[in-house]
This record gives C-alpha cells, sequence and structure tokens, in this order.
C-alpha cells in the first residue's frame, strides 16, 4: 500500500500543499489517514480511484452536452 505525503499529492495534482489540505477538509479529495499525532498520509490507490471517478464523470458529462449529429446537420430529415 503506497502512502504519500501531503507534498507527493500536491505533485500529483499540481497543487500547492495548502490546496491538498483544503481539498481535503472540503471532500474534493479522500481523507488522509493518520498514522501517528503528527504523522498523515493519503493512500495513493484511494486517490487513483478518485481521480478515476472524476474522470469519468467528466467524460460522460461532455458527451451530454455535445449536439447529436443529427443536430449538427441541421436537425432530422
Amino acid at each position: 500500500m503506497a502512502l504519500l505525503t501531503a507534498r507527493e499529492v500536491a505533485d500529483l495534482l499540481g497543487v500547492h500543499v495548502r490546496s491538498v489540505w483544503r481539498m481535503s477538509q472540503t471532500g474534493d479529495i479522500p481523507a488522509p489517514i493518520r498514522l501517528s499525532e503528527r504523522v498523515v498520509r493519503w493512500r495513493l490507490a484511494d486517490l487513483d480511484l478518485h481521480l478515476q471517478r472524476l474522470a469519468d464523470h467528466a467524460h460522460r458529462t461532455s458527451e451530454l452536452s455535445r449536439p447529436s449529429a443529427a443536430m449538427r446537420n441541421g436537425g432530422a430529415r
């Protein structure tokens, strides 16, 4: 089980470390696990699954917003 630091999560997501903590608090990324009072890590598998779900949702949403072939060709004839 791969565990990531906040810095590693930030690098993975392309955001600042403070954004990782904010995203965690708002539920935008999975919650970390606390290994001790001062050690917190994120499971890579949890982040991968979360990112895949976001990508799947974005793909479905973009397909729904795309006009159908009939609409692009001036409507059904």
